[in-house]
């Protein structure tokens, strides 16, 4: 595995037996998410660590009011015995994500810190998330913030698989946790929809699986069914006759848009997303438990496709387990899409917010270089969503159907039949194992070893 060209990893990290992560969170669940895989990559390498989570909301708009929310989550962090334990002994310092728009109440973060123990200003690692791609003013900022720590060797990473800059693949789950998912999930899975009076056969149904977070629930969660219902019979013919589950985890939805969302999906024949001989059923939660909201029967004899809207977290491990026991599914951000990688061993259909659309455009680039005839068209039938390049000023909506991924070839169709659609997705599905092989082998936490020297002995495999 060859590393990124960093300019000062020559120099390494020098070794230490602490870490102190500090864990900025802007977008709540996902930023803890990336410090918690960063923590447990390094208590897998021998260090005893201790995290940091900073709570920026971005209610608050002004620096001042942010620096001072900072400064109190820091001084409580700072009297737990063990936290002060680990600054005393020269930890390893990490920041993890660090969106540099926001350098300004970490800086009071370290100052807070200098109030009481001071820190061994040696190495300082940044690891940011896939795809960041800063402003000229937010590098400006980031700049003077590291100016000001005054960190003799700075290391700065990102997520991703950009080969031509700094990134180093993907945070793969713990092998103890992907040994859990594989011992629980059904088990999970039945328990939790119990729970919610979910009807789902586990082992003969198909199960879809998609977290969605933008806006615009109603087309994404269109596309990903129209589309993932088409691969599903190019991964076996036998599929279309079967009934079909769909697990939407709706984030930052309230109960009553659900409920608009489910009386659109009713009428959903009059979509260019309508499918023929399908009935569609439609379950909400009312009162904690997810109940029948409507009924849209276009044919008395096709099989069922039952659409189930969640718009309350569920626990970390059910998701997992959702993700394990799906043929298909729908990722956004950075750590659900980790975690597909990591379970699924495959990439995901993935929902594109604006922030992440360079991460997209590279993933797409990479695929056009393969050689293989279809598979960029066919990645970007996957993605769905809010597309903004750094280059554009404003976003577009990007929806492609797989019945069109054949339209800019010479001769190609503007629009296939299914039975055509079906016949290239399984020729190209044939073929992407290479690429997607190429993706998962970039595991980050092996650079993570290669740069900071496990402190005890590394449960991944040696870089030699």
């Amino acid at each position: 595995m060859n590393l990124p060209n960093f300019s000062t990893i020559r120099n390494g990290i020098q070794p230490a037996q602490y870490v102190l992560i500090i864990n900025p969170i802007l977008a709540g669940a996902g930023d803890r998410s990336t410090g918690l895989k960063v923590k447990t990559c390094f208590e897998t390498m021998g260090y005893l660590t201790q995290l940091f989570p900073i709570e920026l909301s971005t209610r608050t708009k002004n620096d001042e009011g942010l620096c001072s929310r900072a400064i109190s989550q820091t001084e409580q962090l700072i009297l737990d015995d063990h936290s002060r334990s680990v600054i005393k002994a020269k930890p390893l310092v990490v920041i993890t994500p660090l969106n540099k728009l926001y350098c300004a109440p970490v800086e009071f973060v370290f100052a807070t810190i200098k109030k009481h123990i001071r820190l061994v200003k040696n190495r300082l690692l940044i690891i940011n998330e896939m795809g960041y791609q800063p402003s000229g003013g937010e590098i400006a900022l980031f700049q003077n913030f590291l100016k000001s720590l005054k960190f003799r060797h700075v290391v700065e990473c990102t997520l991703g698989f950009d080969k031509s800059q700094t990134h180093i693949g993907y945070m793969k789950l713990a092998d103890s946790e992907l040994a859990e998912i594989e011992q629980n999930h059904q088990s999970g899975i039945k328990k939790f929809c119990d729970s919610l009076n979910i009807d789902i056969n586990i082992k003969n149904d198909l199960i879809f699986f998609s977290y969605l977070s933008s806006g615009k629930k109603l087309t994404c969660s269109l596309n990903f069914i129209k589309n993932s219902r088409l691969e599903a019979q190019a991964l076996d013919e036998n599929h279309h006759q079967k009934s079909s589950h769909y697990v939407f985890i709706l984030r930052d939805c309230l109960p009553v848009m659900a409920d608009w969302l489910a009386d659109d999906l009713i009428k959903w024949k009059y979509s260019p997303y309508h499918i023929t001989g399908a009935k569609v059923r439609i379950f909400t939660l009312v009162n904690n438990q997810l109940e029948p909201h409507g009924l849209n029967e276009n044919s008395t004899d096709g099989p069922y496709i039952n659409i189930y809207l969640v718009y309350q977290s569920i626990p970390t491990s059910v998701f997992r387990y959702f993700i394990r026991l799906s043929i298909l599914g729908s990722m956004t951000g950075d750590n659900s899409f980790c975690e597909y990688l990591s379970i699924k061993g495959s990439l995901p259909y993935y929902e594109i917010q604006p922030w992440k659309s360079e991460f997209v455009k590279e993933w797409w680039k990479q695929a056009d270089t393969t050689g293989i005839d279809h598979l960029k068209a066919y990645y970007q039938a996957r993605c769905f969503g809010n597309y903004q390049p750094m280059d554009e000023q404003v976003s577009s909506s990007h929806y492609l159907s797989m019945t069109e991924i054949d339209k800019d070839s010479p001769g190609g169709k503007e629009i296939m039949t299914e039975r055509e659609t079906v016949a290239l997705v399984k020729e190209i599905t044939r073929r992407k194992h290479q690429f997607e092989d190429t993706m998962l082998s970039q595991d980050a936490r092996l650079i993570i070893q290669a740069l900071c020297r496990p402190a005890g002995r590394s449960f991944y495999p040696s870089l030699r």
